[in-house]
């Protein structure tokens, strides 16, 4: 699970995860996967994405809890995309692998 902050500040509202190196691995290769990756279920037995890109199903949940990914529920496998927040993100500059 990501260890989540919260503050509130006056009016300012301030949300911190603490993302783990896998966080952010996962982040990278599901862009570099054309900004999706998928898995056959959520299973114990069958953990790793479809794509051999090694990420697991449970770590995609937490991304799509903080709002990094987003799931595709309609989707006949389980199957996450990057969201616009997520290419934000990637996009830091401050983000180092």
């Amino acid at each position: 699970m990501i260890k989540k902050t919260v503050s509130l500040e006056k009016t300012v509202l301030t949300i911190k995860y603490v993302l783990k190196p896998e966080h952010i691995a996962a982040l990278f290769l599901v862009k570099s996967n054309n900004g999706n990756v998928s898995f056959k279920e959520r299973s114990e037995k069958k953990m790793f994405d479809t794509d051999g890109l090694q990420i697991t199903w449970k770590v995609c949940d937490e991304l799509t809890d903080i709002g990094l990914l987003k799931e595709d529920e309609e989707a006949f496998d389980v199957f996450f995309e990057i969201s616009e927040l997520g290419e934000q993100v990637l996009s830091l500059n401050k983000v180092n692998v």
